[in-house]
């Protein structure tokens, strides 16, 4: 007999979800091989090419582990999912009414228009809600399942989620490609990966202002992801920022997606599309702040740190879910190689997926200690081996000095620059708070809770400035907040009226999804320093990368350039074996050592523009032969600049735009 129509949809469904699964996996093992292999060549030669051969011989073994995974390694138990809202006694009931009462009062705080609130009046019933929260989900671990309330194995795809999460995650995906929002960032980054592109080695020390002539900014070199783009592009032979800026940014955007609809799965949402929908609606809607959690996602998801936090925090607490559920050693095998991945990516993972390890598993730590303490190590091993050897390297600063926010440690600037002083941000904190309403999954609540107590924590009077003390990292502790899987609990606060009639249920998500459109900020606006583009383009501002590309034509190898500021850093990004006098202001005050000249090259800066110092000549043309500048621009109106370069005898050159070139005598 032939299958019902429906039955044949859900049928592919459900295969359009494991092929989603199986894709993520597939993603986190090339990642973790990819970097043990960097971590191989690193140790010995340096070479790209040897850590793409051990990176492919360990995918075997990586490919052998995904087929025990799939075929069911380790026997499935029972998983924590309940049919209905969590049953609890009164007790149970007073938490999550003071849970409910003081998140609404401190969204309402940051909600409400003009300054920031003494920020004890937001933190306190916010720390309220979240502890409230994290004993009522925990409640119900204390008592066994009913049968009835419980299901088996992975969780199932419901009605058509997989298709319409894999429809959304390409659409993203291709938009990704035609949202243009330079990032400053870049300048260290993709010039790191245009070094192993045009080298074949891996850099272990500065490639911005020479050949490794002076120390790192980030020692030891953990992150293996620009290495990856790098060799990419030397097997292509293309630019790194080809693959960076083309390539990486929709298959980032794809998996970021699909790894946020496998937590809302995992965590048992509701109506998961519904939540999946709403999810990314609060995430493309988040331009307000420059380190918002939509910034870190499809506007800049070619950066590590971005990959790390879009795609590996969500998947991370989804795959402690599923270890929780249904353990083997094939899970804690995935558990320990995300953890790879993760510092592959950025090092600020030795920061948090200790904290993602510790929420994720907290529940089943109330249940089952021994499993929790296997998962919880499995999952920190490399991160926290990597950490320690960061920590024992006291000459660079880790991933924050390689680009970070502003130094700070006043929580309410650190809550603001993340998710923002508005009604989005009002909305935001409270689904943090009491999102975990809206699952169905006892560990998933559990977890959400237990985030929402760790961000919260992290933000409370004085906790950031003991933390810079002992962490040394004072200026990107912001990504503390990054425990908080903020997004998905948005979408799953949309469902939390799916026990309401259907009409209804829809009407108020309806209203939850307009309030984020019109109080949040595209990604793509103006005021969000993006655009959209007609064609996919390198996300640099497209004046400073034509003004670089004719730099780069004209100057000759091995030369010291000076240029503005934006040509300059558009130049590191499209060129090592040149190098500018400051591609970025912060990088040049970060300090090199004596001989690096810091106060010469901010000198030099000044002058691209028509600023002088006294005295107004002598300075500069003396920074021009201390810093042995081979090739000069400067701006066609600061005719003083261009008459000193002239006066001095410095050859004219082609034009870069609206600067006006010379080449030394």
């Amino acid at each position: 007999m032939t299958p019902p129509p429906a039955g044949r949809l859900r049928r592919l469904d459900a295969a359009v979800t494991r092929a989603a699964d199986l894709l993520l996996e597939l993603a986190v093992v090339a990642m973790a091989a990819w970097t043990l292999g960097y971590d191989a060549a690193l140790s010995t030669s340096h070479s790209a090419t040897l850590a793409l051969l051990v990176a492919a011989l360990l995918m075997l073994p990586g490919a052998w582990l995904l087929w025990l995974l799939h075929r069911g390694d380790g026997a499935a138990v029972a998983d924590d999912a309940v049919a209905g809202p969590a049953r609890g006694g009164g007790g149970q009931r007073v938490l999550r009414v003071v849970c409910v009462a003081a998140a609404a009062g401190a969204a309402v705080a940051v909600s409400l228009p003009g300054s920031m609130p003494r920020w004890t009046l937001v933190w306190a019933p916010a720390m309220a809600a979240a502890v409230g929260g994290l004993l009522a989900a925990a409640w119900p671990l204390r008592v066994r399942p009913r049968a009835g309330d419980v299901s088996r194995g992975a969780p199932r795809a419901v009605a058509v989620g997989g298709l319409f999460a894999v429809c959304a995650a390409l659409g993203l995906a291709t938009l990704s490609l035609f949202v243009n929002r330079p990032d400053a960032d870049d300048v260290f980054y993709v010039n790191r990966a245009q070094y192993v592109a045009e080298h074949g080695r891996i850099p272990v020390r500065d490639t911005m202002f020479g050949d490794q002539a002076y120390p790192p900014l980030e020692r030891p070199a953990l992150p293996s992801y620009e290495a990856l783009a790098g060799e990419a592009a030397r097997i292509v032979h293309r630019p790194a920022a080809d693959i960076v800026y083309d390539v990486v940014p929709p298959l980032a955007t794809l998996l970021a997606t699909l790894a946020l609809w496998r937590l809302l799965r995992a965590w048992r949402a509701r109506w998961p599309a519904l939540a999946l929908a709403v999810a990314l609606l609060f995430l493309v809607m988040g331009g307000a702040q420059h380190t918002s959690f939509g910034n870190f996602f499809l506007a800049r998801m070619w950066q590590g740190k971005v990959l790390f936090l879009a795609a590996v925090v969500p998947l991370l607490y989804a795959l402690l879910t599923e270890w929780s559920a249904s353990r083997g050693r094939a899970r804690l095998a995935l558990l320990v190689l995300t953890g790879v991945a993760a510092v592959g990516l950025s090092t600020t993972a030795t920061l948090i997926v200790p904290l993602v390890a510790f929420a994720g598993l907290l529940p089943l730590a109330l249940r089952a200690p021994r499993a929790a303490l296997l998962g919880f190590a499995a999952t920190i091993l490399y991160p926290f081996a990597a950490g320690v050897a960061t920590r024992l390297d006291r000459g660079g600063g880790g991933d924050a000095a390689a680009g970070g926010a502003s130094v700070t440690s006043d929580p309410a600037l650190t809550f603001a620059s993340v998710l923002g002083h508005d009604a989005l941000a009002g909305v935001a904190l409270f689904a943090v708070l009491v999102g975990w309403l809206s699952l169905r999954s006892r560990h998933g609540r559990a977890s959400a809770a237990a985030a929402a107590v760790l961000g919260v924590g992290a933000l409370a009077p004085g906790a950031l400035h003991v933390a810079s003390h002992y962490l040394g990292s004072g200026y990107d502790l912001w990504r503390l907040l990054w425990v908080l899987p903020a997004a998905a609990l948005v979408g799953a606060l949309a469902t939390s009226p799916a026990s309401l009639a259907r009409p209804t249920a829809l009407l108020l998500s309806a209203g939850l999804a307009a309030v984020l459109v019109a109080t949040g900020v595209p990604l793509w606006a103006s005021s969000n320093h993006a655009s959209l583009v007609s064609r996919p383009v390198w996300k640099l501002d497209p004046v400073a990368l034509s003004e670089a590309r004719s730099i780069a034509a004209h100057a000759r190898s091995g030369d010291i350039v000076l240029a503005p500021v934006d040509a300059s850093g558009s130049l590191a990004i499209l060129t090592t074996r040149m190098w500018a006098v400051d591609p970025r202001d912060m990088y040049v005050s970060s300090g090199y050592g004596g001989d690096f000249h810091a106060v010469e090259r901010l000198t030099l800066e000044r002058f691209t523009a028509g600023e002088f110092s006294p005295p107004e000549v002598s300075s500069e043309l003396d920074a021009l032969r201390v810093l042995d500048v081979g090739y000069a621009c400067v701006d066609a109106q600061a005719q003083r600049s261009v008459q000193v370069l002239r006066d001095a005898g410095w050859t004219p050159s082609a034009p870069a735009g609206a600067l006006r070139c010379f080449a030394r005598p």
